[in-house]
């Protein structure tokens, strides 16, 4: 476990613990009794170690507060609403693992079918839901998805198919942001950014072959199609200029309204 992880753990608690140890801290140190002092000393180790073992030994700590005299209401209460924090945290842990259940069933059945990126997408969840993002990424099965992305990456920007380059790309790299591997989160985030470029300059100067790709990401999702109404007025234009230069009514690209699809990265999460 990262120090980045065990501090999303720790901070509820740790503001538990805090709020205690002013309660118990009297003004003059020296007053303390031997086994707050040791109690108090044991719970500031533990929050700044950075690992599994101290996380534990954090937990077991503010469930074993020692009573001071004079202070054996605050302590029960907080030893009550401790009870409860534990308890909703116990429960939330159990529907998280549940969930990353339901995705690992919903990873396996892409792979199945032969949906990459579903498959991408669901090892994303899959990861986000784990206990440690390094761990997840390096799952047999979440490699055999990262492998065959990459290797399926470069046969989807031969066949210009740059939506679906995009989509790939966007939730490959989403698997390392966060983790020990920098070096890769970097490289396919220029790559991505490549794409990205592509993406723009079709907007800008082949907006017709954008609205394909389009209609071809609205199948493969199967969304409704896209649809396509002519722009009258600008296809008015387009037969007068044709005229005007001598080239056939044919010539050039019929100008249509697009319908509103999705933005860039609109439901790729």
């Amino acid at each position: 476990m990262n120090i980045t992880q065990l501090g999303r753990v720790l901070r509820n608690s740790a503001v538990l613990g805090l709020v205690l140890l002013i309660v118990l801290w009297p003004a003059d140190a020296a007053g303390l009794d031997d086994s707050v002092r040791e109690w108090s000393q044991g719970v500031w180790q533990s929050v700044l170690q950075s690992d599994g073992a101290s996380l534990d030994s954090f937990d077991e700590l503010l469930g074993d507060v020692p009573v001071p005299a004079g202070h054996e209401t605050a302590v029960a209460r907080f030893r009550d609403y401790f009870a409860l924090h534990r308890a909703n945290r116990d429960k939330a842990t159990t529907l998280r693992h549940e969930s990353r259940a339901e995705a690992l069933e919903q990873m396996r059945a892409h792979i199945e079918a032969d949906e990459l990126s579903q498959a991408l997408r669901s090892a994303v969840e899959v990861q986000t839901l784990s206990d440690n993002l390094d761990v997840a990424l390096w799952d047999p099965e979440v490699q055999r998805i990262i492998a065959w992305a990459r290797q399926e990456i470069p046969e989807v920007e031969a066949d210009r198919r740059w939506l679906l380059g995009q989509e790939l790309l966007f939730r490959l790299r989403t698997l390392y942001d966060e983790t020990s591997e920098a070096e890769a989160y970097e490289e396919l985030d220029e790559h991505l950014e490549r794409v990205n470029r592509r993406v723009s300059l079709l907007s800008r100067y082949a907006p017709r072959r954008l609205h394909e790709l389009r209609s071809q990401r609205a199948e493969r999702r199967g969304d409704e199609p896209l649809g396509e109404t002519i722009d009258a007025k600008s296809e008015a234009q387009r037969l007068s200029e044709n005229a005007a230069m001598g080239l056939p009514p044919a010539a050039g690209d019929t100008p249509v309204i697009e319908r509103r699809d999705r933005a860039l990265f609109e439901g790729i999460f």
